[in-house]
C-alpha cells in the first residue's frame, strides 16, 4: 500500500525544509537513533515499526497510564553507506527533568528490536538550532520515501499532520 505524503510538510521550492516553526517545542531534545544491520539495511517500513515500538516504550516510562502524547517530529534518513537511521526532535514533558527524560530516551531506544546506540542533545547543548532543524529535514521531499515519519510524529492541536 502506497502512503500519500502530507504536502503541508514540504515547502514548495524550499529544498526539503519543512515548516518547523509551526511546531511548538518548549524544551526540545535532538535525538539520532542508530539501528542494527537488519533494520539499517532494510526498508523504511521496518524503521517505522521500530520507531513505533520505541515511542510505545518511551510513553510507558513517561506517562504510565495517561493518554497524553509527547510533541515530536520523527524523520528517517539514509546516512553514510546507505544506512537507515532515525532523527527526532522531541519535547521534554513538563513533569520530567531533562536528565530523567534523556535517560528514558536512551533506555527506550536500546529496548527496541532494532536500536543499537543513540546520540542525544538537549537545546542547551545546541548552538545552531536552525541549522539542526534544516539538517533533520534535509532528505525531505515528495519523491522520496525518506523524510518525516508522519505516522509516528505528533504535534500540538494547532498543527495537523492530516491531509
Amino acid at each position: 500500500m502506497e502512503h500519500k505524503k502530507n504536502k503541508c510538510l514540504y515547502g514548495e521550492g524550499k529544498k526539503g525544509v519543512f515548516w518547523f516553526a509551526d511546531w511548538k517545542f518548549y524544551r526540545p531534545v535532538f535525538f539520532t537513533g542508530n539501528l542494527n544491520r537488519y533494520y539499517q539495511y532494510g526498508d523504511r517500513l521496518k524503521v517505522l515499526k521500530n520507531n513505533e515500538e520505541f515511542l510505545e516504550i518511551l510513553h510507558s516510562k513517561v506517562f504510565k497510564k495517561s493518554a497524553k502524547q509527547i510533541t515530536r517530529i520523527v524523520s528517517v534518513e539514509k546516512g553514510t553507506l546507505r544506512k537507515l537511521h532515525t532523527h527526532l526532535i522531541i519535547d521534554t514533558p513538563e513533569h520530567l527533568s531533562t536528565d530523567t527524560f534523556l535517560r528514558f530516551l536512551k533506555q527506550s531506544w536500546l529496548n527496541t528490536r532494532g536500536g543499537t546506540d543513540c546520540l542525544i542533545k538537549s537545546k542547551e547543548q545546541i548552538f545552531d538550532v536552525i541549522g539542526l532543524e534544516e539538517y533533520c529535514g534535509k532528505q525531505q521531499n515528495l519523491k522520496s520515501d525518506l523524510g518525516i515519519d508522519e505516522m509516528n510524529s505528533y504535534t500540538n492541536k494547532s498543527v495537523s499532520l492530516t491531509l
